[in-house]
């Protein structure tokens, strides 16, 4: 009796196993047919003309919208199962029916696409990874093109916008290795333009949570990818412990490297627009700890520091620099000053630059130990970048070309800094006497009064 009970379990098993691949293969069917093969007459006339009257049942079953949820979640699981057993040609089969699996679910309310993703190995998802990575970076392009149907219809943008997010939760459903998720993770973010969808993937698995996938994202992305991770930081359960976490892990890669990324994304943080500048203390704190770690190293810091230098790099070490004991800090600002004069005199100092190129030279000269020579190679670097800018216009041609309107435009930059610079000096010289009268008593507070003292009360005049 139980053989035969189990006999009956397993002809059972069978007839649904054969009635789901023919369901199946009928969905894909309609699918290629368009989007209107779902209707249930036409999809009747469809099959039955192919197949005879014995698959209309079927196809009702298939369209019965109270089993659409069960019915996806079947034949996507079954459609996994296929494309794992073609090894070889996976790719070319998912290239020939996403298109029409896309259409069929989108506007027939079938979720076949995301089952499949959620129930694929390893293998199809990295295939099936790469074909839906290029439709979707396909249909943003479309969508935010020019083409008329996108801005004088009413409906098929909506429609458009809609295949779109579908494509994209399909996407972040797919059980990926982690390089993988990194991978898809930068190409969206730098493609996608619209915010609500990036925002929606910063809250899914593909999202670079790891330290090692997010120095991926940081070396790699560009301004709009690391704005999607900062943004999921920020909005993420742990993503302020995990961004600080990539903050260590990407610093640790050095100065040559770690240190512009870090720069890149202090800037983001601090950008007018940003609303994320309480997370730039990370940022400072990984700098710092890696710097103090290096000057335990080493006698002399800035040999460790690149020697090619950019803006961002040298402001963010200009703010860490207070935190670095001598003689290092002194080191390290020879090194800012030194950074600074090259950059001025390759004229990389925009008009936008100005305030921060100035806030290195002012933050160099301030915590140098000896802030004399600090001055003196400050005024070196101002005069050597006049007389090269003199020679530049004496050398442009006439008023009005490209070169010329560039040159006066380094010209306005350069007297920017130097008035910016010259104010901040004469507002700190300002103050540098303005406790030498009371300092004699202010140093022997505590101590019995000296009647050299005592006889001064002209001290407290002011």
């Amino acid at each position: 009796m139980r053989a035969e009970a189990v006999s009956e379990i397993q002809e059972e098993q069978a007839v649904v196993s054969d009635d789901a691949r023919d369901m199946l293969e009928i969905y894909c069917y309609l699918a290629c047919m368009g989007p209107g093969a779902f209707e249930r007459d036409k999809a009747m006339e469809l099959v039955t003309a192919h197949s005879g009257p014995d698959r209309a049942l079927m196809v009702g079953t298939l369209l019965d919208p109270g089993r659409r949820g069960f019915r996806s979640r079947e034949l996507g699981q079954l459609l996994a199962e296929n494309l794992s057993n073609r090894v070889k040609d996976t790719g070319n089969v998912i290239s020939a029916l996403l298109p029409a699996l896309v259409s069929a679910d989108t506007d027939n309310g079938f979720t076949v696409l995301k089952n499949l993703a959620a129930a694929s190995s390893h293998s199809v998802a990295e295939a099936f990874s790469e074909v839906l990575l290029s439709l979707t970076v396909a249909d943003s392009a479309a969508i935010h093109s020019n083409r008329p149907a996108f801005i004088e219809g009413d409906d098929e943008r909506p429609r458009a916008m809609g295949r779109l997010r579908y494509l994209v939760s399909v996407i972040t459903s797919l059980n990926l290795e982690a390089q993988s998720r990194t991978r898809l993770f930068l190409a969206l973010s730098q493609t996608l333009e619209d915010g609500e969808l990036i925002r929606d993937i910063v809250l899914t698995s593909i999202f670079p949570s790891d330290s090692t996938e997010s120095t991926s994202v940081f070396l790699e992305g560009n301004d709009q990818a690391l704005k999607a991770v900062l943004n999921g930081a920020a909005e993420r359960p742990n993503g302020k412990a995990e961004f600080y976490g990539a903050c260590r892990a990407v610093m640790e890669m050095g100065f040559d490297r770690g240190l512009p990324a870090l720069a890149r994304v202090y800037r983001l943080l601090n950008g007018p627009q940003s609303g994320l500048r309480a997370m730039s203390s990370m940022v400072r704190a990984a700098v710092l700890l890696f710097l103090e770690s290096s000057c335990n190293q080493v006698k002399d810091v800035s040999t460790l520091l690149a020697k090619e230098y950019d803006l961002d790099s040298l402001d963010l070490l200009t703010v860490v620099a207070p935190g670095i004991k001598e003689p290092h800090r002194s080191a390290l600002c020879d090194y800012l000053i030194l950074g600074s004069n090259h950059i001025l005199r390759m004229g990389k100092v925009t008009a936008d630059d100005y305030a921060i190129f100035s806030q290195v030279v002012i933050g160099a000269c301030v915590l140098h130990k000896n802030p004399e020579r600090a001055g003196s190679q400050i005024r070196k670097m101002f005069l050597d970048a006049a007389g090269s800018l003199h020679v530049k216009l004496r050398a442009s041609p006439s008023v009005g070309t490209d070169e010329a309107d560039a040159s006066f435009g380094s010209v306005h930059s350069f007297r920017r800094i130097v008035e910016t610079v010259s104010a901040e000096f004469r507002r700190r010289d300002s103050l540098s006497t303005c406790l030498t009268n009371v300092m004699p008593l202010l140093s022997d507070f505590g101590h019995p009064p000296r009647p050299e003292v005592m006889g001064q009360p002209e001290a407290f005049a002011d």
